[in-house]
C-alpha cells in the first residue's frame, strides 16, 4: 500500500514541507481519532468523515502534491512555499482529475503564504468556486500550535514544534509580503504631503508611480505600503494588481496598478518607533532605498499596531 512516510526524502522543499504535514496529521490519529476531522472542519470547514487515505506524490491520478481521502471526500492539495506563486493552468489540471473522483465532496485546497483575504487568492478561486478552497500557511500554523500545546502526547506535540518551527524559519522569514516605499513628495513626482491622503480617501487614485520597477509587486497581489516621512509613519497599503514600464515620461515612469477595492488609509500612521521596533526594519529609517522589502512576519507585526488602535 502506497502511504505517507514522515522519513521520505524529496528534492523539492516544497514536497518536503507537504510530507511533513500529511504525516503529521497521519501519525496524530492514532492517539487521536478526531485530531484529522477536526483539523479539516476548522481549516476547511469540511465535514467529510473519516480519512483513510494519506498520500504524497505517489499514488495520486494526477500531478496534485498530496491527497486525504475517505469514502465521502477526497481532497487534493496543491502547496506553495512562495505567495504570489500560483499557476492557473496547474489549478484546473488538477481539477480535471478531481472530477474523476468517485466521492461524493471533492474539493482542491491551495495552500500557500498568501492572504485569504486578497484579490489575488480570489482571482484564482474564481476558476471554480465549488471545488476551491484557500488555505494560508499562516492558519495551518496557528491550528497545529493551539493542538501541540494540548497535546497528551509528549512524542507528537514535539513533532509538531518541529514542524512549526520550520514553518516559522522558512514560510514565513523568508517570503515577502510586500514593499515599503518612502513617498517622495514634489512636482518630479506628482505626489504632495498636503493633498495625496484625501486623493486616497476619495478614490481618485488607480495607481501609483515609481523611479524603479519593483518585480516582486508585478501581477503578484502583494502589498505596497506607503511612508510618509513627514508625518513619520506608514499611513496606507495597497495590493498591486500589475507593474508596468512607460517608455515616455518623467523619471516615475513605473506604473504600478492598483487592484480595485484594496486600498486602504490607516485612521493613524503606523509609528516609525514601531517600524524600528521590528527585527530586520531596525535600520529602516537610515536605508537610501525608496522601497524595503517586508516579510509575512514583518508585515504581521507592523499591522498589529493597528488592530490594537482599531481595538
Amino acid at each position: 500500500m502506497i502511504g505517507v512516510n514522515i522519513f521520505s526524502g524529496y528534492k523539492q522543499e516544497e514536497d518536503r514541507f507537504t510530507n511533513g504535514l500529511i504525516a503529521i496529521l497521519n501519525l496524530a490519529r492514532f492517539g487521536n481519532p478526531d485530531f484529522v476531522s477536526r483539523f479539516i472542519q476548522t481549516l476547511m470547514g469540511i465535514a467529510g468523515g473519516e480519512i483513510r487515505h494519506f498520500r504524497v506524490l505517489q499514488g495520486i491520478k494526477g500531478t496534485a502534491d498530496a491527497e486525504l481521502s475517505g469514502d465521502a471526500c477526497c481532497l487534493y492539495f496543491e502547496t506553495k512555499i512562495e505567495s504570489a506563486t500560483l499557476r492557473t493552468e496547474q489549478i484546473r489540471s488538477h481539477l480535471s482529475y478531481l472530477t474523476q473522483r468517485k466521492e461524493p465532496l471533492k474539493r482542491l485546497v491551495l495552500l500557500t503564504p498568501d492572504d485569504s483575504k486578497s484579490q489575488y487568492v480570489a482571482r484564482h478561486l474564481e476558476i471554480d468556486p465549488g471545488s476551491l478552497i484557500h488555505l494560508g500557511w499562516r492558519q495551518v500554523y496557528e491550528n497545529l500550535e493551539s493542538r501541540a500545546k494540548h497535546e497528551q502526547n509528549p512524542v507528537l506535540a514535539e513533532l509538531i514544534q518541529q514542524y512549526l518551527h520550520r514553518i516559522q524559519q522558512t514560510v514565513f522569514q523568508q517570503d515577502y509580503a510586500g514593499i515599503i516605499l518612502k513617498i517622495h513628495f514634489g512636482n518630479d513626482s506628482g505626489i504632495f504631503h498636503d493633498t495625496y491622503l484625501e486623493n486616497m480617501h476619495e478614490g481618485r487614485w488607480s495607481y501609483f508611480n515609481t523611479r524603479r520597477r519593483y518585480e516582486k509587486l508585478d501581477g503578484t497581489g502583494r502589498k505596497l505600503l506607503f511612508y510618509d516621512s513627514i508625518r513619520q509613519g506608514i499611513t496606507a497599503e495597497v495590493e498591486i494588481r500589475k507593474v508596468q514600464f512607460n517608455e515616455e515620461g518623467s523619471d516615475y515612469n513605473c506604473i504600478n496598478e492598483f487592484e480595485p477595492g484594496t486600498l486602504k488609509v490607516f485612521k493613524t500612521a503606523i509609528p516609525i518607533k514601531h517600524i524600528l521596533s521590528i527585527s530586520g526594519l531596525e535600520n529602516f529609517r537610515k536605508g537610501q532605498n525608496a522601497g524595503r522589502l517586508m516579510t509575512h512576519t514583518q508585515y504581521r507585526a507592523l499591522i498589529s499596531h493597528q488592530e490594537s488602535e482599531t481595538d
